[in-house]
């Protein structure tokens, strides 16, 4: 039995490509004993065991991180849980999120390119940041998520299959490409009437995205890595029939859905 929770609104950075930052502003955080209170009554009255924690950037103050992971151990009630973690240049403390119940950490790289990446205002570093914390994290047996985003500004043939390069090179547990859509308030919104943002069309980008789907996830070691989390915990059982569903209708098992 599981949950979504969230300790706080707002993001500190200011991606191009979304609406956080101008539609909640800057991170406004609950108390860590308002928080406390919500994880024990989900606990005790619903018997919570697993919580998906969706701030828009859990680790943006260290300070407040450090006092949850102290109430989470301190509580110990077994309760697992995720997040969403910003590669910053300093590393999350993941072996104390480990032991505060942590299982599985969502990171979105969005690009390794540094140019588009200075386009979307991320740190041109930050591509090698979110490869060293997902390799830190699956040696502490975490479960890890990779986002990256096709179409962005600057994007090229070149930058994608640099991309791909860089996503087999990680090889997080589950690697998402997605074709950028523009959202309604982020900046690159406001661009878009000056012109394509970047050469390729929309249709281009589809075949880009289907083809990463399909050359990341036929790799015989990455079908053995994700069957193997499937067989070792019974409960996901469920969800395999929707992992194949996602294979058949991007066509990898020879039928297109």
């Amino acid at each position: 039995p599981f949950t979504s929770i969230i300790c706080s609104r707002g993001c500190p950075n200011r991606c191009a490509y979304c609406t956080s930052p101008s539609f909640w502003g800057r991170p406004r955080y609950r108390s860590i004993e308002n928080v406390r209170d919500e994880v024990l009554m989900l606990h005790d009255t619903m018997g919570i065991k697993y919580l998906d924690i969706v701030d828009d950037t859990f680790n943006a103050d260290p300070v407040w991180l450090d006092r949850f992971l102290d109430m989470m151990i301190g509580l110990d009630l077994g309760i697992e849980w995720s997040c969403n973690l910003f590669p910053y240049k300093r590393d999350p403390p993941l072996e104390k999120m480990r032991r505060a119940g942590c299982t599985t950490l969502k990171l979105g790289v969005q690009s390794a390119c540094p140019e588009v990446l200075k386009e979307i205002h991320r740190a041109p570093d930050s591509a090698e940041a979110c490869q060293r914390i997902v390799t830190q994290a699956k040696g502490l047996g975490y479960l890890t998520f990779l986002d990256v985003i096709f179409g962005l500004p600057g994007e090229s043939p070149a930058t994608i299959e640099r991309n791909m390069a860089y996503t087999y090179d990680v090889d997080a547990t589950i690697t998402k490409y997605y074709r950028h859509l523009l959202l309604e308030g982020s900046e690159l919104s406001s661009k878009a009437g000056e012109g394509e943002l970047c050469d390729l069309s929309p249709e281009e980008i589809d075949d880009f995205v289907d083809a990463a789907w399909r050359t990341f996830y036929l790799r015989p070691g990455k079908v053995a890595e994700v069957m193997t989390w499937f067989l070792s915990k019974p409960r996901a059982y469920t969800r395999l029939g929707a992992y194949l569903a996602a294979f058949q209708g991007l066509g990898l098992l020879g039928v297109k859905g």
